[in-house]
């Protein structure tokens, strides 16, 4: 590759494979399954996406090329002012680039203006944080990863007085069929939930609580036997009450509040 010119461009069908191994391989064993991206069906998920942009309005999903090998992806969105970047990564062999700086710009730039650009990245990735840092961005919060195993006995005890309605439960048991993940939308006990599948074992919620959250995962796992794991990211500095909780790792949100700062950084190296 030495000697070769970048190219940054929108993902496209052919490239969807060989971004799945590139994004497997860049995340710890261990994160891979909290990840969406590391799910059996992402890559029809992307397809889906590449086939049909119009449901997907403000998402750039692209690519670095490097000697005609695909090297290096990104995913970015904007709405409403506001920027995201989901996931970056760069193939081992093609780092110390600044492939990285370019294809976060060009995404920046694709998805028009806006007026803030944030990122999550774990706390141990000491490289990105500094690339992100001086590309304008500066720490907001942190966030721990939990994660526990569920005991469905005492649970299903704990939310048997708990009624679970999820009125759209077939559309999301199709999205976990296909893709291997979903979003559940629940009642609980006259409470408005929104639940995360990562697989089949694996259950996103929005906290680990007391009591009162405890008896709402009883619920869901008498309506769920399947689930083995609960997992969710909160504050740090906020204890994780379920039983057996585990830190799996910690995350950084990071926040640019001058956009053309990335822009500036991400000039594509010759």
């Amino acid at each position: 590759m030495t000697g070769s010119r970048p190219i940054v461009r929108p993902l496209s069908e052919s490239d969807v494979d060989v971004v799945r191994d590139l994004v497997g391989g860049s995340f710890a064993p261990n994160l891979s399954p909290f990840m969406v991206a590391t799910q059996h069906g992402w890559t029809d998920y992307l397809r889906l996406k590449l086939a049909h942009p119009e449901l997907h309005h403000g998402q750039c999903l692209a690519v670095v090329e490097l000697a005609g090998e695909v090297v290096a992806f990104g995913d970015y969105r904007s709405n409403a002012g506001s920027g995201f970047l989901s996931y970056i990564c760069v193939a081992e062999s093609a780092r110390q680039r600044g492939l990285a700086r370019a294809l976060f710009a060009w995404q920046v730039e694709q998805g028009g203006p806006v007026d803030r650009v944030s990122l999550d990245v774990f706390r141990d990735n000491v490289p990105a944080m500094r690339m992100y840092e001086s590309m304008g961005f500066r720490e907001v919060e942190e966030a721990v990863w939990w994660s526990a195993p569920v005991d469905n006995s005492s649970l299903t005890e704990l939310g048997e007085a708990l009624d679970v309605d999820c009125p759209d439960l077939h559309v999301s048991v199709a999205a976990l069929e296909r893709f291997g993940f979903c979003q559940i939308r629940a009642r609980v006990g006259g409470r408005d939930m929104v639940f995360g599948r990562l697989g089949r074992a694996v259950v996103r919620v929005p906290s680990m609580g007391g009591p009162h959250e405890r008896r709402l995962l009883g619920a869901l796992t008498a309506a769920f036997p399947d689930i083995e794991v609960v997992f969710a990211v909160v504050p740090k500095g906020l204890p994780a009450q379920m039983p057996a909780a585990t830190e799996v790792t910690a995350a950084v949100r990071m926040e640019c509040l001058e956009p053309s700062l990335i822009t500036r950084a991400g000039r594509l190296p010759t």
